[in-house]
C-alpha cells in the first residue's frame, strides 16, 4: 500500500551516491584483493625454486675484499641493492633506468652501507625467502658480487628455520646447526657484520624468551667468530614500536637477555653492535616523535652499561617516515588521524632531524627504510617511506624532496670526525649542533617552535658564512630537475662582526658554515 508514495528527488539522490561509494568500495578492495592473490602466487612460485645439492656445492663463490674498504660512513639504507623479481618493485626500477638507474641513485648520494638479509640454506646463504627470485643461492652470490665490486659495506641479517631452541630435537641436531653457520660464514670472506636474528623483542616472530635467546647467541657469535676472526656480530636488533605502531618499551626483553649474557659472557665479546630501529609511533606526530630517539639511545646506553657492554656500537639499521599523498583512502584511515596527511617536506624534515640527532647521540650506522617505494612487505607503510617515488605505488616517478635532503646531508657531513659531535643547545625549542669536518666547523640548526627565532653564535674567523636551508623550495620533489641541484637551496650569506652572527631561524634546518 506504500507503493504509490513518491521518494523525496534528495533521497533519490542521496541514494544514488551512497550507491555509487559502495561499488568504489567493493571495486578496490576487489582490485587489492587480486593484486595480493598475485604477488602472492608470484613469491610462492619464487621460494619453492631450490637447487639441487650439487648445482650448490658446484656453485663458485669467487668473493675477494679487493675492492672492499670498511669505513665510518654512517649513511645507508635497507636492502635496496638487488634485482628484486616483484613487479611492483621492478616497475619502479624500470621509471629509473633499471637496477643500473638503482645503482646510479647509491652513487648520487654517496652510499656506502647497507643492510642485507640471508636466509640459511644449509652452509650456504639464499636470497631472503621471495626477494630475488630464480635460484635462491646463486641470487644471494650476486648480490655479494654486486655490492663488492660497488664499494657497498654490507651487514647481514641471518633468518632460518630455527627459531627457538626448544625445536631442536637433541644435542646432535644443534652441533650441526652450528656447524653449518660456520661453514656458512666461511663461504663469504667479505662480510664483516653478521646479525642475529632481527627485532626478536616481538613475540610474533616466535623467538626464544630472553634467557634462551641468551644461549643462542653465545653459540652463534661462537661459530661466527671461531671462522671469521675480524668479523663482528650484531645483536638481534629492538624495535621500539610493535606492528601496530605503538610505543614499546625494549628494556622488557632486552635487560634479562642482556643480564643472563653477561653471565656467560665473561670477557663481552660475544656482541659488538646493539640494533636500535626506531620508527614513528601512533601517539606522537610527524613533526615530533624524532625528539624520542634521544630517550631511546640513552635506554640503550643503559642497558649496555648496566652488564658492562659499554664498549658495544650503536647503530640503527632501521628508521622511517612515509608520506601519504599517493595512499588510498581505505589505508589513510587506517592510519592515526595524525598521519594521515603526511607531506614531501614533513618527511624530509624528519629525515634530516632523525639522523643529526642520533648521530649527535653516537649512533655509528644509520640506515633509512628504503630508498625507493615498493611492494615492501604486509604493513602498508613501508611501501611509502622511500626517497624515490614507483609509479605503481604513488602515481608518479619522481624523486622526493627528502632524496635531495639525504644528498646534501651525505655531502656536507660524510667524513666528518663522528667521535666529536658537539651539541651546543637542545632547549626553547632550539636545536644546534656543531660537526668538524677536515678541521672546518660545519653548524646545524632548526627551530621546532612556530615562530622565527634568532640565534647569535660567536667564535667565527672568517668575514662571512653562508646559511643554507636543507629542505628545497618546492613543495614536492616532482617540481625539481638534478642540474638544478643545489640551487633549490635557499642559501643567504652574513657578515661576521667581531667573531659573531645572528641567524633567524624558521620552519626549515640549515647548515651554517664559514666561507
Amino acid at each position: 500500500m506504500f507503493n504509490n508514495i513518491p521518494i523525496p528527488k534528495s533521497v533519490k539522490r542521496w541514494r544514488s551516491v551512497l550507491f555509487a561509494l559502495i561499488i568504489i568500495t567493493v571495486v578496490i578492495l576487489a582490485a587489492i584483493g587480486f593484486r595480493n592473490y598475485q604477488i602472492k602466487k608470484l613469491r610462492r612460485s619464487a621460494r619453492e625454486v631450490v637447487p639441487a645439492q650439487n648445482e650448490i656445492q658446484n656453485q663458485e663463490i669467487s668473493l675477494t675484499q679487493s675492492n672492499l674498504s670498511f669505513n665510518d660512513s654512517p649513511f645507508g639504507f635497507l636492502y635496496q641493492y638487488v634485482n628484486w623479481n616483484i613487479p611492483l618493485i621492478q616497475d619502479g626500477y624500470k621509471a629509473y633506468g633499471g637496477f643500473a638507474g638503482i645503482q646510479s641513485l647509491y652513487k648520487d648520494l654517496g652510499i656506502q652501507w647497507e643492510r642485507g638479509s640471508c636466509w640459511q640454506s644449509g652452509e650456504f646463504c639464499a636470497a631472503y625467502k621471495e626477494n630475488i627470485g630464480g635460484n635462491p643461492i646463486a641470487d644471494f652470490n650476486e648480490y655479494i658480487r654486486l655490492t663488492n665490486e660497488n664499494n657497498i659495506n654490507l651487514l647481514i641479517t641471518i633468518f632460518s628455520d630455527l627459531k627457538n631452541l626448544s625445536d631442536v630435537a637433541d644435542t646432535t641436531e644443534l652441533n650441526n646447526y652450528i656447524e653449518s653457520v660456520k661453514k656458512m660464514v666461511g663461504h663469504y670472506p667479505t662480510i664483516k657484520y653478521w646479525q642475529i636474528r632481527n627485532e626478536i623483542n616481538f613475540n610474533k616472530n616466535n623467538y626464544d624468551p630472553p634467557q634462551r635467546e641468551a644461549k643462542f647467541v653465545q653459540m652463534m657469535s661462537n661459530a661466527i667468530k671461531e671462522t671469521c676472526s675480524d668479523c663482528k656480530v650484531v645483536l638481534g636488533s629492538s624495535a621500539n614500536v610493535d606492528v601496530k605502531g605503538d610505543l614499546v618499551k625494549i628494556e622488557t626483553y632486552f635487560d634479562p637477555l642482556l643480564q643472563e649474557l653477561s653471565k656467560i659472557d665473561v670477557n663481552r665479546n660475544y656482541i659488538d653492535v646493539f640494533d636500535y630501529h626506531f620508527f614513528a609511533p601512533n601517539s606522537y606526530n610527524p613533526e615530533s616523535y624524532y625528539r624520542l630517539l634521544d630517550g631511546g639511545i640513552d635506554t640503550v646506553k643503559n642497558l649496555l652499561g648496566k652488564y658492562g657492554y659499554n664498549k658495544v656500537s650503536i647503530w640503527t639499521t632501521e628508521t622511517m617516515l612515509f608520506t601519504t599523498d599517493g595512499m588510498n583512502l581505505i589505508q589513510k584511515f587506517t592510519l592515526p588521524a595524525n598521519y594521515r596527511n603526511v607531506n614531501e617536506k614533513q618527511q624530509a624534515k624528519a629525515l634530516f632531524k632523525t639522523y643529526i640527532l642520533g648521530l649527535s647521540k653516537g649512533i655509528k650506522r644509520m640506515f633509512w627504510n628504503k630508498l625507493t617505494e615498493g611492494d615492501w612487505g604486509k604493513i602498508f607503510r613501508f611501501n611509502y617511506c622511500g626517497l624515490v617515488r614507483n609509479p605503481d605505488i604513488s602515481g608518479s616517478s619522481n624523486k622526493k624532496l627528502g632524496f635531495y635532503t639525504y644528498k646534501l646531508m651525505s655531502e656536507k657531513l660524510d667524513g666528518s670526525d663522528w667521535e666529536n659531535v658537539r651539541t651546543i643547545q637542545e632547549s626553547d625549542d632550539i636545536y644546534i649542533y656543531e660537526f668538524t669536518r677536515n678541521g672546518k666547523r660545519i653548524f646545524v640548526a632548526w627551530n621546532d617552535s612556530s615562530s622565527v627565532k634568532r640565534v647569535t653564535k660567536s667564535g667565527f674567523t672568517s668575514a662571512r658564512i653562508k646559511v643554507t636551508e636543507v629542505i628545497p623550495k618546492e613543495n614536492k620533489g616532482g617540481g625539481l630537475k638534478d642540474r638544478d641541484y643545489p640551487n633549490f637551496f635557499k642559501t643567504e650569506k652574513k657578515l661576521v662582526i667581531r667573531g659573531e652572527v645572528t641567524v633567524s631561524l624558521g620552519s626549515n634546518p640549515v647548515f651554517i658554515e664559514e666561507e
